[in-house]
């Protein structure tokens, strides 16, 4: 069950194909339009309309719950924590339901940041006494990071399952590209005002007035018809620089397709809510394909390109155009060798892969829970 995650997410597409993989039986009830077709091999889906603003998704809860009570699963597995007081209803209908919490964020953080007290250390405290009572009824946890969830009970499985890209879903494995072009740059992510796009466009700017010979290219994917105005302003107060050229979005099966053309991706998180904590799923994107990554340097962030290995890239001072040219510069100055790109892009596959590393922990549990079925 999904509400905060429409129909297509790739993290639900994902557990869908694993849980299925660990053969259980999936029916799957989010949010979303049906008009496009899924590849949801054998689960069944249930598709409700989805709200534009979140109090209203927030309140088609009940109407999800019921539907998954009529479903008569097992496993109650949600991904959202507004869902997890339902799990106690959840229990009464079967001695022998369980169920399992999928949390992708910091909630401890995210609560603490909102509840009305002076003191922090009485936030913490009491957003802590919060989290815990909610996911109380879980009987397991999948984390996209290390700590999101403390629970008091160390006999409950815990998995760390970070939003790794699925080889399957982003489709063809494509190394050695004959497309691929050194000097071609992407950013593929999100565009949003909190997500540094004006820094490149500025830096792009600076670049346009150097000389430099370099593209930009910059998918239109908008958090929202405001974004997606912001970034117009943004483009026009710049002069709209030379190098950036707007690129339309693909499907998720294309993904892998279009990064093999390029050489070198961004990644450009600000220090905003708990970016300073994250890292994006589109670095291992980049990092599965050989792109060369320029990310903001964000402790998350910065650490990963620094130790992960495989990973080629370099990190830039968040909010500092000139800084942001300088590692532009720096990557066009001295390039990444074909072979060099080939090598690392074939350790990611078996370290970043949704498939090599996440998928197995579904496994674990089926058997943990039901033995050799």
């Amino acid at each position: 069950m999904a509400t905060v995650h429409p129909r297509g997410d790739q993290r639900v597409l994902k557990t869908i194909r694993s849980l299925e993989a660990a053969r259980f039986a999936v029916t799957v009830i989010w949010l979303g339009e049906q008009d496009a077709t899924l590849d949801l091999g054998a689960a069944r889906e249930e598709v409700l309309p989805n709200p534009n603003r979140t109090l209203a998704r927030v309140a088609t809860t009940p109407r999800l719950f019921w539907r998954a009570l009529r479903a008569r699963g097992d496993v109650f597995y949600c991904h959202d924590f507004y869902m997890l007081p339902f799990a106690y209803i959840w229990r009464r209908f079967g001695r022998r339901r369980r169920v399992v919490f999928d949390s992708h964020e910091f909630y401890e953080d995210l609560y603490a940041s909102k509840i009305p007290l002076r003191s922090p250390r009485l936030r913490a405290k009491v957003a802590r006494w919060l989290v815990e009572r909610t996911v109380a009824p879980a009987d397991a946890f999948f984390l996209v990071a290390d700590g999101m969830i403390t629970d008091s009970r160390p006999e409950k499985p815990v998995y760390l399952t970070p939003n790794f890209p699925s080889r399957s879903l982003l489709g063809k494995e494509t190394q050695g590209s004959s497309e691929r072009e050194v000097r071609r740059m992407i950013h593929s992510g999100t565009i949003s005002s909190s997500y540094g796009l004006e820094d490149l466009v500025m830096a792009a700017r600076l670049a346009e007035d150097k000389g430099l010979d370099v593209e930009i290219h910059v998918v239109e994917r908008y958090l929202n018809s405001a974004d997606e105005q912001w970034f117009k302003d943004v483009l026009h107060k710049h002069g709209h620089p030379a190098p950036i050229r707007l690129v339309a979005p693909v499907k998720a099966s294309e993904m892998g397709r279009l990064l093999a053309r390029y050489g070198a991706g961004f990644s450009l998180i600000r220090h905003v809510g708990q970016n300073p904590r994250a890292v994006p799923t589109k670095l291992y994107e980049y990092a599965l394909y050989g792109l060369h990554i320029i990310g903001s340097d964000l402790p998350a962030q910065a650490e990963f390109l620094r130790t992960q290995p495989g990973v080629l890239g370099r990190s830039y001072a968040a909010g500092d155009s000139s800084s942001l040219l300088a590692a532009i510069e720096d990557y066009l100055d001295h390039g990444v060798d074909n072979d060099v790109r080939d090598r690392a892009s074939a350790l990611t596959f078996n370290t970043l892969s949704w498939e090599a590393t996440c998928e197995p922990s579904f496994r674990e549990l089926a058997e943990l829970w039901y033995g050799d079925r």
